[in-house]
């Protein structure tokens, strides 16, 4: 681009406009392509009025004198704008590149849980610590059923999921066990501890510690996406019982008294009607039999019904709102040689109800496998070894004979009984 005048336009014209490119481009000897760069890369000040473009002489020659006849290429913007143009691209890259590193790095989804000493972990796919709770007391060192233990569940529908169990710490039998909720952030979100005192007929009060023998997370009944808790808590030195049901913020929504231990939670069609109901399985006193107790799980109250002036009934609770109650035959094995029978677990398998009861309190352990249907109605009785063992251990005692076992499973079947609450 020259410094000299143009062949177009005197002196006395600066004050002139040009109005196209054709004639910028005249003016400073270059191709209107070259003249339309001079406005974008070097800043020339042409103004624009619609579809036209105007600039005075004089504007162009100052625009002129500012232009040095070699811009550097740190200075032009020809160079600058490409290259800043690859630099953002390449610092997005990096970038990128560093938060998919670090994301990498992060725990995912918890998908089991770990404790030791005072500390519950919460662990996912690659073994990685999502969350670490710190408890007051150290984990006991005695077995802990995998009925309370921890599990991961979604509490409140929000798609994150919540551990819910209980803590097997040492001082179990001293201060009882608590159910805690832990939010997806291991903090706790609600602890249940049985704090409830009852009194009996024979004027007796129990109070805690209770511990947990089971709890069962459940569809809330209420149908809004959330998870309701059943918890049985047992008296550390007697035979009551209780079952609390608690909502997705710890909430208790029904509670029922027992006199005997619940043992086992499961959910099962008990009244064949299409929906599944709650069962709890154990003892009952007064009859001195295993039991199972149903419940419409939106409907947990009372106390169960006793014999008329037992000493160990539950005073001053409403009468219970059981649906039904089955009652176990005590087997001859536990007539002579146990106080009673009871259930210690239940489960359920392919449209059954699986009940273990126990029929003989010390070793060898004679235990009977019921497979219950739909409706609480007996398809089999299955004898362990232990039973038919401690059968034939009696039978050598002459109490009675190796053949036994078999008519006493019979008549097992044919006494259990089921009844409609009130």
């Amino acid at each position: 681009m020259g410094d000299s005048g143009t062949p177009h336009f005197d002196k006395d014209a600066v004050a002139a406009e040009l109005t196209s490119w054709k004639e910028i481009a005249s003016y400073l000897r270059v191709s209107p392509k070259t003249a339309q760069r001079y406005e974008t890369d070097r800043g020339m000040p042409v103004r624009r009025l619609g579809n036209r473009v105007a600039i005075t002489i004089a504007e162009v020659e100052r625009w002129k004198a500012t232009q040095s006849p070699s811009v550097p290429w740190h200075k032009d913007v020809r160079y600058l704008r490409p290259l800043a143009a690859t630099l953002a691209i390449a610092l997005a890259g990096c970038v990128a590149a560093a938060g998919g590193y670090i994301y990498s790095q992060l725990p995912g989804r918890p998908v089991s849980i770990t404790a030791e000493g005072k500390i519950l972990r919460a662990i996912d796919r690659e073994g990685r610590a999502v969350w670490n709770h710190t408890f007051g007391d150290e984990l006991g060192q005695f077995p802990q059923p995998d009925d309370v233990k921890f599990r991961l569940v979604d509490i409140d529908g929000d798609g994150r999921l919540e551990a819910v169990g209980v803590w097997n710490h040492n001082r179990r039998d001293m201060d009882g066990w608590k159910v805690t909720c832990l939010s997806p952030r291991g903090e706790v979100r609600w602890q249940i501890a049985m704090e409830d005192h009852v009194q009996t007929a024979n004027g007796r009060d129990f109070g805690p510690p209770y511990v947990v023998r089971d709890l069962e997370v459940f569809e809330s009944p209420e149908g809004d996406a959330t998870k309701w808790t059943a918890i049985v808590f047992a008296h550390v030195a007697d035979v009551v019982s209780t079952i609390v049901v608690v909502d997705q913020q710890g909430k208790r929504r029904g509670q029922y008294w027992h006199v005997g231990h619940l043992n086992s939670l499961e959910f099962f069609d008990a009244d064949a009607d299409g929906k599944l109901d709650l069962v709890a399985g154990g003892v009952r006193h007064g009859v001195d039999q295993a039991v199972l107790v149903v419940f419409d799980p939106a409907r947990v109250a009372g106390t169960n019904a006793m014999p008329p002036g037992h000493a160990r009934a539950i005073v001053e609770k409403a009468p219970s709102s059981e649906k039904q109650t089955a009652f176990f035959a005590r087997s001859e094995l536990s007539k002579r040689t146990a106080l009673f029978n009871y259930v210690t677990s239940l489960l359920s398998v392919n449209g059954l109800l699986q009940a273990h009861l126990s029929e003989q309190l010390q070793a060898p352990a004679g235990y009977l496998l019921y497979n219950l249907a739909p409706g609480l109605r007996v398809k089999s009785i299955s004898m362990s070894v232990s039973f038919a063992s401690a059968h034939k251990s009696e039978a050598t005692r002459e109490l009675f004979d190796e053949g036994f076992p078999t008519r006493d499973v019979i008549r097992l079947q044919k006494e259990f009984r089921v009844e409609s609450g009130r």
